[in-house]
């Protein structure tokens, strides 16, 4: 039986992991050039982020950009087994 949730974190978690490999595959898809730099807005948690940052080539270069703070610790945390030369977490304000 499917159980309703009206968090948003958890439906969001939720929606990932259902889809990781279809997400994953459309992201493989975007054509990043070598030194090609990509911008990450809202990032939220950073799922795409790790992913995307392992796609980069040295020069390359990766921007996550979001308003909430928690989104921000998410990302960064996220983002810790990744090279931090290549990615940039940042605040914004709308």
């Amino acid at each position: 039986m499917a159980t309703h949730t009206s968090d948003p974190e958890a439906y969001q978690s939720f929606f990932h992991e259902a889809f990781r490999p279809d997400l994953f595959r459309i992201l493989d898809a975007l054509p990043i050039p070598p030194g090609g730099n990509v911008l990450d807005v809202p990032c939220g948690n950073g799922f795409y982020c790790g992913h995307l940052a392992k796609r980069l080539d040295p020069s390359g270069h990766l921007t996550a950009v979001d308003t909430d703070a928690a989104c921000l610790y998410q990302t960064q945390h996220a983002l810790n087994s990744t090279d931090a030369d290549s990615v940039t977490v940042r605040g914004a304000v709308a």
